[in-house]
């Protein structure tokens, strides 16, 4: 019973039988005292239809796996992933064998990671900028905006492909150049256009490429943003073929 994890197991009823010493060192109860506490303290109230459910499904054969809350003896409410089954011992009745991990800490880090990608794409969203990263092989490993947004609506898996093929043709070849020379650790600033169809004008865009590098300083991919510069790209002819009627 040196285990790390919590091992425990029940009777029909969902009284414990036994629990290993990880179990009571992490719930904070003592062995008679968790067999007196109703199983229902376990666990928030909006959680115990997901354990009984699992109840019957053991019961009925099945092994069950969930992440669900676990209160502690001193309130603290933990995230714990089980796996549990039925199991029956010679001349005894059924009972269910419960594993469980904590894993509060990955489970906090995990949402963290999600809020902040999240609030990264609303920002680069606010913004109007497109923002990708690939690997050393050129697979997109991340991608936001409003064009990654469209594709993806479209049904198209961006990340862990070669997002150059999406491209527009006329783009795709100042793309791969940027990249190869971004991956050869250069900064890369260069400028493009898509041309114009019937249903819209002709755009233009200007991107920014640097080389994403590990602890130890070996490159290991491309971070780029982009933005839409048409207003200012036509602005600026504007502007030029103004000077040029004046001289």
């Amino acid at each position: 019973q040196s285990a790390p994890d919590m091992v425990m197991t029940f009777d029909e009823r969902g009284h414990f039988l036994d629990a290993n010493p990880a179990t009571l060192a992490q719930s904070g109860y003592t062995w008679d005292e968790i067999k007196r506490v109703p199983n229902t303290s376990f666990f928030p109230p909006e959680d115990w239809p997901k354990i009984m459910d699992a109840r019957t499904r053991n019961l009925a054969g099945e092994i069950v796996e969930m992440d669900v809350r676990f209160v502690r003896r001193s309130g603290e409410v933990r995230w714990i992933q089980t796996r549990s089954a039925s199991f029956r011992r010679r001349g005894e009745k059924t009972a269910v064998l419960v594993l469980a991990r904590d894993i509060t800490d990955a489970k906090r880090q995990t949402d963290a990671l999600r809020d902040n990608d999240e609030r990264f794409r609303l920002i680069v969203g606010a913004l109007d900028l497109g923002f990708y990263t690939i690997d050393t092989e050129g697979r997109l490993t991340a991608i936001y905006g409003r064009w990654a947004e469209e594709r993806m609506a479209d049904g198209h898996t961006l990340v862990g492909s070669h997002g150059i093929q999406f491209v527009a043709p006329e783009a795709a070849e100042p793309f791969f150049e940027a990249n190869r020379l971004s991956l050869t650790g250069q900064n890369v600033t260069f400028y493009w256009s898509v041309r114009a169809s019937e249903t819209r004008p002709e755009k233009f865009f200007r991107a920014y490429l640097a080389p994403l590098r590990d602890a130890a300083g070996a490159i290991t991919g491309v971070a780029g943003v982009w933005t839409n510069v048409t207003t200012s790209t036509l602005a600026e002819r504007e502007r030029e073929m103004l000077r040029n009627r004046l001289a």
